[in-house]
């Protein structure tokens, strides 16, 4: 079988050895060269010594043009002018995305911004959980501490209870009751529905809490509205800290849905 002939020549630059069919010849190390490696400079030409050549004319110059690229060391007739960014380019970078063009990258940048924009606005309109935002538990912790020291002066409660095992809490009641707000203790070991009955009880409001229809009593937690769960004890609470010994809570009437109570500015002492 005849072999086929050897076609072209590679590249002499080391790094880039590109089979080339159409090599170049330096006139000066008479090696072969691709078309981006054929000047002298471009392949380091050892035997020739650039500051010695004769300077060109500018009819000379005016045909040859470097690639506007960085680091790209083509030059000559090839040389080709973007239609977007009007930048002088190579063969090689002759398309938008490989010579980064200022349209493309306005694109991207447009592109990213618009996406930005976009994350905004879904986050904007998803709808936000009611009640205030929840203070830090240490920030949350300190203000009752400080509290705490107040209560423990003035609060009532079952004198039956040991003080190691009260539970102190300045209760907010219903608007409607007109009354102002109690400083209370109750056992530590007491379930919240257990506390909305005793107050119920002990301060003549309105309990339904047993009945299908109307409205029931809740309890709330002063600091950002959230609603107790009934069946959980102070003292569970306290370690879940959703409250603390010295916390401020609201009885109030709601519906059985309602998770978090608003305008908790109207509850002050």
């Amino acid at each position: 079988m005849a072999e086929l002939p050897r076609l072209g020549q590679q590249c002499q630059v080391s790094d880039c050895k590109l089979l080339d069919f159409l090599p170049f010849e330096c006139s000066y190390c008479s090696k072969v060269y691709c078309l981006e490696h054929k000047f002298p400079d471009s392949h380091g030409c050892t035997k020739c010594n650039l500051s010695d050549l004769p300077p060109a004319s500018d009819d000379v110059l005016s045909l040859f043009h470097k690639c506007s690229v960085v680091q790209c060391t083509a030059a000559g007739t090839e040389v080709v002018v973007c239609d977007k960014c009007r930048a002088d380019v190579c063969l090689k970078h002759r398309h938008s995305w490989d010579h980064k063009c200022l349209e493309e990258e306005e694109k991207e940048e447009v592109s990213k911004t618009a996406e930005h924009v976009g994350k905004i606005l879904e986050k904007a309109s998803k709808p936000k959980p009611q009640g205030k935002a929840k203070p830090s538990a240490k920030a949350e912790k300190m203000a009752a501490k400080i509290a705490l020291m107040k209560l423990k002066m003035k609060a009532v409660g079952d004198k039956n209870v040991l003080s190691e095992n009260r539970i102190h809490l300045l209760v907010f009641l219903p608007k409607q009751s007109g009354q102002q707000s109690k400083a209370l203790y109750f056992y530590k070991a007491l379930k919240v529905g257990k506390v909305i009955d005793k107050l119920s009880d002990n301060y003549n409001i309105l309990n339904k809490n047993n009945r299908p229809d109307g409205k029931c009593l809740a309890v709330f937690c002063h600091s950002d509205g959230h609603r107790l769960p009934v069946e959980k004890s102070l003292e569970e609470l306290i370690k879940l800290e959703e409250i603390f010994d010295g916390s401020s809570v609201i009885l109030e009437y709601t519906d059985s849905v309602t998770s978090y109570l608003d305008n908790l500015e109207d509850y002050h002492s």
